[in-house]
């Protein structure tokens, strides 16, 4: 039996309804020097779609109705380079959440945020960087934008009616450069992974199009 997670949270008056999803320790020092409004919930949710898929039912409970998670992927498109922020507005789900749900292999959402690249991102269920196969159409690829669609649609089928309908998006920064046929962990190469860490979430606090 699954735990009715409304029975479990409580909702907080006055709670931020947009909350920003990251899955690195590495942001707190760059949180802690930027200029967030009570608008906004910042919270670290772990690594992987379990862990994310906790933390928005979490915070949906106690009042967020918009999730922007935040992150680093793989670019497999030759277009996309080091340091470029992109929004996934598809998912090809391959890390097997989806599938818990019985969602399928594929998800979509709408863009929220005019002025970045979209894509479509394949979602792992390991490191993204670590060699698996990758999909003809992903641009790039990462670990937790299929739990992120997922659960808003599973919360707006299950309490959306009654407590209100909640929406996501998905943004990440181009960390590495992998190639379909030879992988090639680049992640010990780059130097500058905190500036892009920080033009990532000022992209999710300040053009977010509402």
């Amino acid at each position: 039996m699954i735990i009715d997670p409304s029975k479990r949270f409580n909702s907080i008056k006055d709670y931020p309804k947009t909350t920003i999803l990251y899955h690195s320790k590495r942001y707190n020092p760059i949180i802690s020097e930027i200029p967030v409004s009570k608008d906004f919930h910042i919270e670290d949710a772990e690594v992987g779609c379990t862990e994310t898929h906790k933390r928005m039912v979490e915070n949906y409970f106690k009042g967020s109705r918009f999730f922007i998670n935040v992150g680093a992927c793989g670019a497999i498109s030759s277009g996309l380079k080091i340091g470029d922020i992109v929004e996934a507005t598809s998912v090809l789900c391959s890390s097997g959440f989806s599938n818990f749900f019985g969602y399928g292999d594929i998800l979509f959402c709408r863009k929220k945020f005019p002025e970045i690249i979209d894509v479509c991102t394949q979602c792992v269920p390991t490191m993204y960087y670590e060699k698996t196969d990758i999909h003809k159409e992903a641009d790039c690829i990462e670990q937790e934008s299929e739990a992120v669609l997922v659960t808003v649609r599973w919360l707006n089928e299950k309490y959306g009616r009654k407590m209100g309908a909640c929406g996501c998006a998905n943004l990440f920064y181009i960390s590495d450069i992998i190639d379909r046929n030879e992988w090639i962990d680049t992640l010990k190469l780059q130097d500058s992974r905190n500036i892009y860490r920080k033009d990532v979430l000022f992209s999710a606090l300040h053009i977010y199009d509402r």
